[in-house]
């Protein structure tokens, strides 16, 4: 399950959102492995992040989506990871993975920040596994990465329009292909809860 919102962020709120980047310290992209270790693999994941304040307005913004969106699709939300505004360049990527990792891992907001014309590549895609599922646990995803790499295809590319938020079922597969020109700015929260 997904849905996308168009325009759901001005592109003044975007800009803003690239500043704050641009002026905030940034580290490099972890990922889970083996059994909940946090790791840096370039291989996995290569981008940069920067952590949003909680307080921040587009923080807030985010949270009031979601919780329209659990009250009409069946959702307890009862808590938020946090807004990570991440840069991809020069090959970055994050390869087919899920993001749930308990059952409570139930949405993943993704929001566009980049006009399209800025980069080549840094596609967002779900995709499906030749076995026929669309979804697994994020630690047995990153636990088999490699072989995953081999048997997922992507089912569908999602727009780039600035301002775009996609919300997901936290544990579909999906990626974003490797950046071969310019950078891709995005922005990523993901809810606790249940569905209903």
């Amino acid at each position: 399950m997904y849905v996308i919102f168009e325009n759901f962020l001005s592109e003044d709120e975007c800009d803003h959102l690239v500043m704050l980047y641009q002026q905030g310290q940034s580290v490099s992209g972890l990922v889970v492995h083996n059994k909940g270790t946090f790791i840096s693999d370039e291989d996995v994941l290569k981008c940069d992040i920067f952590d949003l304040p909680l307080d921040h307005h587009i923080s807030n913004k985010t949270w009031h989506l979601i919780e329209d969106f659990a009250d009409q699709h069946k959702f307890f939300i009862n808590d938020m990871v946090g807004c990570q505004v991440m840069k991809y360049e020069n090959n970055g990527k994050f390869v087919w993975h899920t993001d749930g990792y308990e059952p409570t891992d139930v949405l993943s907001m993704s929001i566009q920040l980049s006009h399209p014309q800025d980069y080549d590549g840094g596609e967002f895609q779900f995709g499906k596994h030749k076995n026929g599922n669309a979804q697994q646990q994020a630690t047995e995803a990153y636990d088999n990465y490699k072989e995953n790499q081999d048997n997922i295809s992507p089912i569908m590319t999602l727009p780039r329009d600035i301002g775009t938020v996609w919300i997901y079922n936290s544990f579909l597969y999906h990626r974003v292909t490797p950046i071969t020109k310019g950078a891709r700015y995005s922005m990523t929260n993901w809810f606790h809860g249940e569905k209903l």
